[in-house]
């Protein structure tokens, strides 16, 4: 099983869902994203490491922003 790192195009919130997902539901904002490619910050197969990628990819996402 393969798992993504996306980011929402509403709120710029990060998450991490199944590589088959149709769409997924941000965290933060509550809304309801039909899943595109685009949205993809990268890829695994490594479950136990999705946390940390989330943390990291949050931090980037953070940084940007300000």
């Amino acid at each position: 099983m393969s798992y993504l790192i996306v980011k929402c195009p509403h709120c710029g919130d990060v998450r991490a869902v199944h590589s088959g997902v149709k769409s997924f539901q941000c965290f933060t904002c509550g809304r309801r994203v039909k899943f595109h490619p685009h949205l993809i910050l990268y890829k695994t197969s490594d479950r136990d490491s999705l946390p940390l990628l989330v943390m990291k990819f949050k931090e980037v996402s953070l940084k940007r922003r300000s």
